[in-house]
């Protein structure tokens, strides 16, 4: 069965973090490099990921890749959580939907990237539209705790994203500087010597 339509799920939840002088291109492949998931998993929930990509040379945000969360609630007790992706707009969105678990077919996670207006940065924004399994009781009983727990989660997420590409960042300049470096020395010992002939007609 097909996810429903966002308007037919009545609750939703966001977290927008601006990344400061980040790119829409690199946030979008930080969140595509294979790995991305479990370093984005927050240690309290002690998750478990697994996914399956519709082919082995698929890339990992792939419509139709599945991937299987799976947490432990009590001693002896598991859940699993079934999403599959189906969306991507590369380098501007992509999006998943729960097809197995507590919330299967009620829940659609969508992952945006936003060039800030002013040019200042990438926005990267999680929404979540949802119903509860429960209906109206269930939102009831369960809504608030539940949005406590999203902001928790993705307020880690938005945190580890951020350090993470400020982290590559300064690798990357650090590499430049190196590599810059390295070239001024050769050319002091002559090793980047102009021809003394013009190719030039």
């Amino acid at each position: 069965p097909a996810a429903p339509p966002v308007g037919l799920l009545p609750h939703t939840f966001e977290r927008r973090t601006l990344l400061e002088h980040v790119d829409v291109d690199a946030a979008f492949a930080y969140h595509a490099r294979r790995g991305a998931l479990e370093r984005l998993l927050p240690p309290w929930e002690r998750v478990s990921a697994a996914s399956s990509p519709p082919a082995p040379s698929s890339p990992p945000l792939a419509v139709g890749t599945r991937v299987t969360l799976t947490t432990r609630v009590l001693p002896l007790v598991r859940v699993a959580w079934h999403a599959e992706h189906v969306a991507l707009d590369a380098p501007h969105a992509f999006a998943d939907r729960c097809v197995g678990g507590p919330f299967a077919f009620s829940w659609l996670h969508e992952h945006r990237f936003e060039r800030a207006a002013d040019g200042a940065g990438t926005y990267v924004v999680d929404r979540v539209h949802y119903a509860h399994p429960l209906g109206t009781l269930g939102a009831l009983l369960f809504d608030a705790p539940l949005r406590r727990m999203l902001a928790r989660m993705f307020a880690y997420r938005h945190a580890v994203t951020r350090a993470d590409i400020a982290m590559h960042a300064r690798a990357n300049r650090a590499a430049a500087t190196a590599a810059a470096r390295q070239w001024h020395r050769r050319c002091r010992t002559a090793q980047c010597r102009k021809p003394a002939v013009s190719t030039w007609r």
